[in-house]
């Protein structure tokens, strides 16, 4: 998470909202650090959800995608500063 390693995290993500709109607030946590974020999510597909995040703590704000596959969610974060890939599992 920090420095461009890779780290195991445990993620929260609430999603609101219904229809082609969502909002997320979303928090994961790993040993280096913890982090939170708001995002509103446009569906675009069956299964696919794209838009912006922000993260106060940090003044990052970016695009993100997610997209959902069973009992998991594919979610890509890119913003200026650089990207991140995680695999939420529930």
């Amino acid at each position: 998470m920090i420095g461009g390693q890779a780290e195991r995290a445990r993620c929260r993500a609430n999603y609101s909202g219904g229809g082609n709109t969502v909002m997320m607030n979303g928090t994961c946590a790993t040993a280096s650090g913890r982090v939170s974020q708001t995002a509103r999510l446009r569906r675009v597909g069956a299964n696919t959800y794209v838009g912006s995040f922000h993260n106060p703590q940090h003044g990052v704000s970016g695009s993100m995608r997610v997209t959902v596959n069973g009992r998991s969610q594919n979610v890509q974060l890119s913003a200026p500063g650089g990207s991140a890939s995680l695999t939420l599992r529930h």
